[in-house]
């Protein structure tokens, strides 16, 4: 458990990934992960909570773009 703790950024960016991945139906590629970096950096203020990362990911131009 005290692992995950210290890499809360990555647990973020999985998490973000997953729900991108969700929400549009088509994986993360390559061209991607600038969103997810930018994601995951607006959402640290609020300690990376669930409800900063989906509003993130809802406004990001890869939900509604693709």
């Amino acid at each position: 458990m005290m692992l995950l703790l210290e890499n809360e950024e990555s647990i973020a960016r999985n998490f973000t990934a997953k729900i991108i991945t969700f929400a549009t139906g088509a994986g993360i590629s390559f061209a991607d992960r600038e969103v997810v970096e930018s994601i995951v950096s607006n959402s640290k203020a609020s300690g990376y909570g669930v409800r900063s990362l989906l509003h993130e990911v809802v406004q990001s131009p890869v939900f509604t773009h693709k």
